[in-house]
């Protein structure tokens, strides 16, 4: 049964990296196996024509849009700015996330760049 399939991470191609690879891979893989694949990038771009890429800042490392809070929760500080920002996480991901069937989270459970 085909699948509308999306695969989470920081970053995506064009960003060059280990994980951006694998994740070009997996998502060719998948659409070979007949399956529509979205790539939910914090940075990135659209580089292939076999599957999409939507882009959504704030799932980039923090450090990149908020120092001050990566830092805060590096050091067991979680505040009103950290509940703000998981806020609007689980706001943007509720909205963004109904259309799919399977969702691939990759590494970011487990990688502490943007623990909201």
């Amino acid at each position: 049964m085909k699948k509308n399939i999306a695969i989470l991470h920081f970053a995506s191609l064009p960003n060059i990296g280990g994980v951006e690879i694998l994740i070009d891979e997996h998502a060719k893989l998948l659409v070979n196996l007949g399956h529509q694949v979205t790539v939910i990038a914090g940075n990135g771009a659209s580089t292939s024509p076999d599957y999409n890429v939507k882009v959504i800042p704030q799932l980039q490392s923090i450090i990149n849009t908020n120092a001050e809070l990566q830092n805060n929760i590096f050091e067991g500080k979680f505040d009103q700015s950290y509940v703000d920002c998981v806020q609007v996480m689980l706001d943007i991901l509720q909205k963004d996330l109904t259309e799919f069937d399977t969702l691939i989270i990759h590494n970011m459970l487990s990688v502490s760049r943007n623990l909201a």
